[in-house]
C-alpha cells in the first residue's frame, strides 16, 4: 500500500489536513463505524479511531482519492446547510468521483477498495427500508437513486441487483436513471462549463428548477 505516496501527491497540490477521530467524539464530524471516514471544509480529512488499522488507511485513502480526483479537475459540490438536500449533494459527489476513485487508487498508488466496497455493498441490505421509511422525501429518494447508481458503476457484480433496487419507486428509479443518462459520460478532464451543464440537467430533470450554480465549489 503507498498511502505515503498518496499523502505526498496530494499535499502537492493542495493543503491537507488529516485527522484520526476517536470514537466519543465521532457524532461531531459525522462519522461513524459504518461511516469512518469524510472530507468536511475542502481539504479536512477525518477517519474514525476506533476500526483495525488496515481499514483506517484504506479509508483514509479513500478520502484522499476525492480530494485527488477534484485537483484533477471534476466538480464538487459545498453543502447548502439544508437537510435533506445535502444529502442529496453527498450522494452525487459519490456518484460522480467514486469510480474515479476507485480506480485511481488501485492502478496508480496500488490501494486496495476493499473496505469501501464492502462498506457500499452493505448499504445494499437497508435501502429498501430507508426507501419505504423516507418514500415521501423526494429529494432522499433522489439521493438513493444515486447511490444505486454509484454501486451499479463501482461492483460489476451487482448491477441485476441495483437495477432490481431502482425499479421499486418511482423517485429512486428517475434518479438512477437520469444520472446514468447526465452524469456517466462526464470524466475529470470534461471542460467545467460541460460538467456544469450536465449535472444541472440532471437536478432540472429531476424538477429542481432553480439556479444551482452556487453549488459548484
Amino acid at each position: 500500500m503507498s498511502i505515503e505516496i498518496l499523502r505526498t501527491e496530494v499535499k502537492r497540490l493542495c493543503q491537507v489536513e488529516i485527522k484520526y477521530i476517536a470514537l466519543e467524539d465521532a457524532p461531531r464530524y459525522h462519522l461513524s463505524v459504518e461511516s469512518p471516514a469524510n472530507v468536511r471544509n475542502g481539504n479536512e480529512v477525518y477517519v474514525i479511531d476506533c476500526i483495525p488499522e488496515e481499514e483506517k488507511l484504506q479509508a483514509e485513502a479513500h478520502e484522499l482519492g476525492h480530494i485527488f480526483i477534484r485537483e484533477m479537475g471534476l466538480i464538487s459540490f459545498q453543502p447548502k446547510g439544508s437537510e435533506p438536500f445535502d444529502f442529496l449533494l453527498l450522494e452525487l459527489n459519490n456518484a460522480l468521483s467514486h469510480r474515479f476513485v476507485i480506480e485511481i487508487l488501485s492502478s496508480r498508488f496500488y490501494i486496495s477498495n476493499a473496505f469501501h466496497l464492502k462498506l457500499r455493498t452493505e448499504s445494499l441490505e437497508s435501502i429498501v427500508q430507508d426507501i419505504n421509511d423516507f418514500k415521501e422525501e423526494v429529494e432522499l429518494l433522489h439521493a438513493f437513486g444515486l447511490r444505486l447508481y454509484d454501486i451499479y458503476k463501482m461492483i460489476a457484480d451487482l448491477k441485476n441487483e441495483v437495477e432490481r433496487l431502482a425499479g421499486i419507486n418511482d423517485g429512486v428509479n428517475a434518479s438512477f436513471s437520469a444520472a446514468k443518462t447526465y452524469l456517466e459520460p462526464l470524466q475529470p478532464e470534461t471542460p467545467k462549463k460541460e460538467q456544469e451543464s450536465a449535472i444541472n440537467s440532471y437536478l432540472n430533470y429531476l424538477g429542481y428548477n432553480k439556479d444551482m450554480n452556487d453549488i459548484f465549489m
